[in-house]
């Protein structure tokens, strides 16, 4: 994998705004905290296809053990996205499946659409994201309410810092 690649993949995933649309997973690095392991970060992508190409081609070159393999865990996590892309898995069986198969390298905490995350329908993360955005930004304390319309930029940019 060209690292130049790889950072400029990273970077465009990581700097595109998210919109109602867009698709994005947040993942945190699964290497020890002495190798700035759990720092984590929002990734976007402006279609489904996209992201799980993203999942494949770059997430296994991010970090990963010293001794690892990456074109190894890369060819296992495109088995696990055929799947997705088949039907024969839905998105939480294949985050569990990646998150095994990534072990070491990276963890997913959350895909889905962003509109997921503001509307509440993406289950305890995105509650978590919500209650954690209002008692660090807002007036309103433990409330994991959907988003309204007026607090979605400074919700975007509240979330560019979750995790690191």
């Amino acid at each position: 994998m060209n690292r130049r690649e790889l950072q400029k993949a990273f970077n465009k995933a990581n700097t595109l705004k998210p919109g109602p649309a867009t698709w994005g997973f947040y993942h945190y690095d699964d290497a020890a905290p002495a190798q700035m392991g759990s720092i984590g970060a929002f990734l976007w992508f402006p279609s489904r296809p996209a992201m799980l190409s993203f999942l494949t081609k770059y997430l296994p070159y991010v970090n990963g053990p010293r001794d690892g393999d990456p074109a190894a865990v890369s060819e296992s996590v495109a088995g696990i996205v055929k799947q997705v892309q088949e039907r024969e898995i839905d998105d939480k069986a294949a985050v569990r499946r990646l998150n095994r198969k990534l072990k070491d390298y990276s963890q997913i905490e959350w895909l889905g659409q962003f509109d997921d995350l503001l509307q509440g329908k993406s289950g305890k993360f995105a509650a978590m994201l919500r209650k954690w955005y209002r008692d660090n930004h807002t007036d309103q304390k433990s409330s994991s309410a959907p988003i309204p319309k007026a607090e979605v930029k400074e919700f975007m940019q509240a979330i560019r810092m979750y995790g690191c």
